[in-house]
Parts: structure tokens; C-alpha cells; sequence
């Protein structure tokens, strides 16, 4: 078995400011500068907030008032972006766990309630009531499902155990929102100060801190804070605080408190972590979410949302680090995933190789569950992890349940910057959605997405080469980022016959040197290796690897496909002085840059035939003229016109033998799209198995069935028994 990433730095994970993420769902009326009211949904983190109505329009307080303005979202995400650099470039405190058994054994750790001047805890949420909540044994008052104490040892299923010191309630000098109250960023000003204050007044009352000192370093662990009345996260005013995770040597280089605190000898609390007493929507006792996932920043894992609110998927309601935290209203968090099991040393995945492997009764892992590794075989930091989650324990909450395939792509210094899923075209850690296809929602812009699906999905019962993708979304999940020894982006090996057995048990047949397998996976277009083959086809360009924004989502302002980074076409030799990733398509030219695209070399025939799709760019030239470089070829028409901000069809008769290269020429920019060169002395329909039958189902490009005769279709680009094939 390979070593946790090289003993996995098991991280050597920095303390950056982390948060909680906004509670998906929590509406609410704002009152306008001009009087009228707008209902909106909030959406950020503790970088940066801002509350969205249903017709995408942002908004934020106008200080610490209750009347809203109406503001620019990509400000306070460039905003939040350059305070999150700012924040790790002053980071001090390293947490490194040297080996995958570090988070082990039996351990004290310490939790302080603080009232405000002008809010207090609820009469019955007093010091006994938090020890119930922290420590006994399945606890269940209430909403609760069980304490802080049962969930970690649940997770670590023994090997990890804690018992909590509750100390307070104590009060701090200020009201509210003093500590709370936001900056001109919307950044909570003196929550550090809070901190330092509250330990100042706990040393009163407890003597010897070295217990919370887990590894003798001089630093305090694990401080947790809650503090009295909600929290800014879910639905809590403006000038409560947003609960996060962070170091108070870096809150005083902000200005924020006094720095670390000294408890002893030597011995120092500088990281914490902080959340409400109320849930802020309800007003009543608040869950163990919101704690469980704080106090796990304070054990060294990274949030798995998208942080910087770019429009990544990331691991929604399936972990604790995302939107888990909030299932079951944060009173049944989600359980721990494979990954963060295996990163904290408490279990090993079996590893999925050479061999052929049936797993029969799979168990899930909240009832003592393996969980199994299949490496990328050219890059072991990326990976698939298989695990069972059941409705069952901690996981009762969640969205789906069967067979979780989560994708994996281990960078240190991302994970180092709490970044793994900042990236929308490169997300780090992922669901792989059964039913191929992530379904989301747009708020200017910027996509929202729904959980993904687990295996097995109505007929989709395998995940291999042949696992269909409806949108690039899914598609990034279900690929490598890395080439494997089969030289696609597809594992070597398939996971066949997934089955969900009656008593909540997975079964499935991992079949080793092999990317496809016999199980139906569906309909629609095929998952992709690194070049789509289409059969009959001289040369063949999907761009369906291109991950940017645009066109294909129906997107056409000015914004979209920006990035050249985001442009990954399935051929190399693509050359523009200007290209672009749009959303499955190619953007090319700039503003000061005419978009010239030429096309990698191909040898075409002396007759052939030219489709494409194009697109103009706003109000740019209409123009798009056809050439060769190479071999002498007649295009007719050689001149075609472009209709901006809608795609458009073009068929061109190509005449000319030889080596040659495409060459479009657009008056300045335009999108590209399916571009294919079809010999007309021979058909790709002839090649196939023509019969009647119904095995030879028939689906369009964007996956809609229309058949099993091709005699009656159209000329055109179809998939055949999983294959792209030219009629």
C-alpha cells in the first residue's frame, strides 16, 4: 500500500482564516435604499458576503444598518480574494502531522461560552447543558442526535477520542457587534479581540492547560468558542460573528486583538475556532454542525466548497467540510468521507490494481465499512476513492444514498491555501454524479450546483470509458487531469455490476487493464478520453475539453471564455495569437487581436466535406473566411456569415488532396465548435453493423435518442453503441 502522499504532509495545512460556508436556502426580505423589499438568498463566507435575489441582482448592509444596496458581486469576490492572499502570506502557525497515526488516542480539549455586554446565553443553555452537548454519550434532547464526543468517535470508530472541558459562560467587555459588526470589506472587525479576551478570563478559572497541548509544541490545540445569540452564516444580522477558523497571530496583524495569549509557561493559545449558540433562522439551540466542522480546521482539515465563490461544485451535502454541515439543520452533520478517515491515519483504502476484485457486502462506512483507492498510474496524488454511505448514523442526512465515487487531485500548496476547490475547471475534490450531470443554478453567472448522484443510477451500473457525461462539470469529475499509461484520461481498469444489495450493502467487479466494460451506461454523448474518435472522420475537433464559460451554456456577455488557461483542445496543433475556453467550444480573437484560428495538420482526400459550428462575438464583423495551409484546397463556400451570439451550422465542400491545415479567418472574434472533415467517397454508417436491431441504439451529440435505423436519419454526427459516428 503507497504512503499517505509521501506521509501526505498529512498536512503540512497552514492556518489560514477558514470558515463555514453560507447555508444554502436561507432567504430572507431585504428593505431597499428607496423603500421597496427584495427577497434574497445568502451566499459567501466569512472573506466575503453578499445576499442574491431570485433575479441574480447582488446586495449588501449598508454598514451595520438593516437597509440594503444594491452592489457589484465581483467586487467583494476580488475583494475576498485579495484579503485570502493577504491572510496566508501572514500565516504563522504550522500544523503538521508527520505521520497518518498523529490524530490518535485519547485527548482533551477545552470549549469556552461567551455572553456579550448585550447578549447573553439562553437561562437553560447554560455550562451543564454544553457538557451534555459536548460529552454524553448519546445525547438526544431535542433535535440532537448525539454529542460532539460521539460524533469524532464515530468517525475514527474508537481510535479517537474526546473529552471536552466546557468553561463559562464568561463575558467580554463589548456588545455584539463590536466584535461582530462588519468593515467596509464585510469582514467581521474585532472577533480576535473576543478571543483573547475570553481566554484572559478562562485562565481565571482553569490552572493547567497543558492537556489541550497535544504535541508539546507550546501551543494550545484546540480552543472552540461559542458564542452567545446566531451567527452571521445562516441567517444571523449583519454585525453578528460569522463562525471561522483562525490564529490570533494573525488577527493582530490586522489589528485585530492582542495576539497569542499566554497560558503557562511557554505555553501559548493562537489557533481557535468559533460558532453561535442559536441557529439563525430558527432562533433556537443550534446543531453540532457548524462546531464539528470548525473544530475540524482545528484538526488540520481544508473546506471543500468553492471559497473564492468562482462557480465550483465541490463536495456539497456529502462532507462535513461543505454543505454537510447543515444536514439534519447541523444536528446530524454528515460522517466523516473516506479521504478524511484516511487522512487523519484512522483507516487504510484497499488498493485496486493488477488484479481482478469482486466485493460482495460492502458495508457502509458508517457501519464499519472499507473503502477502496484506484490510482491515476502516472501521477499517485490523484485518484478515485469508492466508499458506501448509507442513510444510516451520522450520514441519515444525506441527499442519496450507494456507492460515492469521489475524485481526488492532492496539491500541497492548494490544500495549503485552503484552496481545493477554488478552481471551477479544476475541481480537487469531487463527487463523480452517477447520472453524469451536474445540476445547477445561475446566479449572474456564477453556477450553484445540486449533489451529485451515487451508483448505481437507474441503468448506469459500471464507471469506466464508457460512462456517459452530460456537461463538462461531470466530466472533469469522472477524468483524470493527468494522462494514465493508456494514454487517456480514463483509469486503467472499470468498475463493473455496481449493485445495492436490500440490506444496504454495495457488490461491484473491479476489472483490472481495462476501460470499458458490458454494462448499459445509458444514453447520451460519451465521457471522452484525450481525443474523441469518430469513425469515418479525416480530422475531428470537439473542444469538448475546453472548460471555460460561454456559448454552450447559453452564456454570450462580454466576460465569458476569458481565460487561455481554460482552452484544451482534443488535437494538438491549434494555433492563435488569441484563444480561449469557452464552455465545451473554443473562443478566438481579443479585442486588439483578430482570432485566427488554424487547425492541426490532417490529410484530406480529394473530395470532402467541411461542418463546423461558429458563432460572432457581439457586434464584431460578421465575416468568416475559409482557407489552407498546405496542400492546394477549394472551399465552397469559402466565405460563410456569422450570426452573432448564436450558433450556426456551416456545411463546406472541400476539394483538394494532400497535408493541410484549416485556417479561419473572422473579421476580429468568434466561437468554434465540432469541427469535422468527413471523406465523401465512403460513410462511417457503412462501417457499422447497419442491422435493424434495437442494440444499435442511435443518440445525437447532446444525447437525445432518436432511433436504431440510421437508413432514416439525416446526414450528420450521431453516437452508435457508444461511438461517434459520421452518416
Amino acid at each position: 500500500m503507497k504512503k499517505f502522499f509521501v506521509t501526505m504532509l498529512l498536512m503540512a495545512t497552514t492556518m489560514t482564516m477558514m470558515a463555514v460556508p453560507a447555508k444554502k436556502g436561507v432567504w430572507k426580505t431585504l428593505k431597499l435604499q428607496d423603500g421597496t423589499e427584495v427577497k434574497a438568498q445568502l451566499v459567501g463566507d466569512e472573506h466575503g458576503h453578499f445576499w442574491v435575489a431570485e433575479d441574480g441582482k447582488a446586495y449588501a448592509a449598508q454598514g451595520n444598518t438593516k437597509i440594503y444596496k444594491q452592489i457589484e458581486k465581483n467586487t467583494v469576490i476580488e475583494r475576498a480574494k485579495v484579503r485570502r492572499a493577504k491572510v496566508n502570506a501572514k500565516r504563522v502557525q504550522k500544523r503538521t502531522f508527520g505521520h497518518p497515526t498523529t490524530i490518535l488516542g485519547d485527548k482533551k480539549a477545552i470549549i469556552l461560552l461567551v455572553n456579550f455586554q448585550d447578549k447573553s446565553f439562553k437561562t437553560n443553555h447554560n455550562n451543564a447543558f454544553y457538557q451534555r452537548i459536548a460529552n454524553e454519550e448519546g445525547f438526544s434532547e431535542g433535535n440532537f442526535k448525539g454529542s460532539m464526543a460521539d460524533y469524532f468517535k464515530a468517525q475514527s470508530r474508537g481510535k479517537f477520542t474526546l473529552d471536552f472541558d466546557v468553561v463559562g459562560p464568561l463575558t467580554v467587555s463589548k456588545n455584539t457587534s463590536y466584535y461582530g459588526g462588519n468593515d467596509s470589506g464585510d469582514n467581521d472587525e474585532h472577533p480576535g479581540e473576543m478571543i483573547c479576551e475570553a481566554v484572559e478570563l478562562a485562565k481565571e478559572q482553569v490552572e493547567d492547560w497543558t492537556p489541550y497541548d497535544w504535541d508539546g509544541d507550546g501551543y494550545i490545540d484546540q480552543v472552540y468558542v461559542v458564542y452567545a445569540g446566531k451567527g452571521e452564516a445562516d441567517g444571523g444580522a449583519e454585525d453578528t460573528i460569522w463562525p471561522h477558523a483562525y490564529d490570533l497571530y494573525s488577527s493582530n496583524n490586522y489589528g485585530d486583538g492582542s495576539g497569542p495569549v499566554a497560558v503557562g509557561t511557554d505555553l501559548y493559545v493562537n489557533s481557535y475556532a468559533c460558532g453561535p449558540e442559536l441557529d439563525g433562522e430558527t432562533g433556537n439551540i443550534g446543531g453540532i454542525g457548524t462546531m464539528c466542522h470548525e473544530y475540524s480546521h482545528c484538526l488540520g482539515y481544508p473546506d471543500f466548497y468553492d471559497t473564492d465563490y468562482s462557480g465550483g461544485q465541490g463536495m456539497g451535502s456529502w462532507d462535513l467540510m461543505d454543505q454537510g454541515s447543515y444536514n439534519g439543520d447541523g444536528f446530524q452533520p454528515a460522517g466523516y468521507t473516506a479521504y478524511e478517515r484516511w487522512f487523519a491515519g484512522w483507516e487504510e483504502p484497499i488498493e485496486l490494481k493488477a488484479d481482478n476484485v469482486e466485493v460482495r457486502n460492502m458495508k457502509s462506512l458508517q457501519n464499519g465499512g472499507e473503502f477502496y483507492i484506484i490510482y491515476n498510474d502516472k501521477n499517485e496524488n490523484e485518484y478515485y476513492l469508492l466508499e458506501n454511505r448509507q442513510f444510516e448514523g451520522w450520514d441519515a442526512s444525506l441527499p442519496y444514498a450507494g456507492l460515492l465515487i469521489t475524485h481526488c487531485d492532492y496539491n500541497a500548496s492548494v490544500w495549503e491555501q485552503n484552496a481545493p476547490n477554488d478552481t471551477p475547471s479544476h475541481q480537487r475534490m469531487t463527487v463523480v454524479p452517477a447520472d453524469g450531470k451536474y445540476s445547477s443554478m445561475t446566479y449572474q453567472g456564477t453556477k450553484y450546483y445540486d449533489d451529485a448522484e451515487t451508483f448505481p443510477y437507474n441503468k448506469v451500473k459500471a464507471f469506466n470509458k464508457d460512462f456517459k457525461t452530460y456537461d463538462n462539470v461531470a466530466k472533469k469529475a469522472a477524468q483524470f487531469f493527468t494522462k494514465t499509461s493508456n494514454g487517456t484520461y480514463w483509469m486503467s481498469g472499470s468498475v463493473e455490476s455496481i449493485t445495492q444489495n436490500t440490506d444496504g450493502t454495495i457488490s461491484f467487479k473491479y476489472v483490472a487493464g481495462t476501460t470499458t466494460g458490458n454494462d448499459d451506461n445509458g444514453g447520451g454523448t460519451q465521457g471522452g478520453g484525450d481525443k474523441p474518435v469518430v469513425e469515418g472522420a479525416l480530422f475531428y475537433e470537439s473542444f469538448d475539453q475546453c472548460s471555460g464559460n460561454g456559448a454552450n451554456d447559453g452564456q454570450w456577455g462580454s466576460t465569458v471564455a476569458g481565460r487561455s488557461t481554460e482552452f484544451n483542445p482534443d488535437n494538438d496543433g491549434w494555433y492563435s495569437k488569441a484563444y480561449y475556453g469557452g464552455y465545451q467550444c473554443a473562443r478566438f480573437g481579443k479585442g486588439s487581436e483578430v482570432g485566427i484560428a488554424t487547425s492541426p495538420e490532417f490529410t484530406t482526400t480529394n473530395e470532402a466535406t467541411l461542418t463546423f459550428n461558429a458563432a460572432g462575438w457581439g457586434n464584431d464583423g460578421k465575416e468568416l473566411k475559409l482557407s489552407a495551409e498546405g496542400a492546394t484546397v477549394i472551399f465552397e463556400p469559402a466565405i460563410v456569415t456569422l450570426t452573432g451570439s448564436q450558433w450556426t451550422t456551416y456545411t463546406v465542400k472541400m476539394t483538394g488532396a494532400g497535408n493541410v491545415k484549416l485556417v479561419f479567418t473572422p473579421a476580429k472574434r468568434f466561437f468554434l465548435d465540432e469541427v469535422l472533415v468527413v471523406d465523401n467517397t465512403k460513410t462511417a454508417i457503412e462501417n457499422i453493423n447497419t442491422h435493424k436491431t434495437t442494440t444499435n441504439k442511435i443518440y445525437t451529440i447532446d444525447g437525445r435518442f432518436v432511433g436504431t435505423d440510421p437508413d432514416l436519419l439525416p446526414r450528420g454526427l450521431y453516437i452508435i453503441n457508444g461511438k461517434k459516428i459520421v452518416k
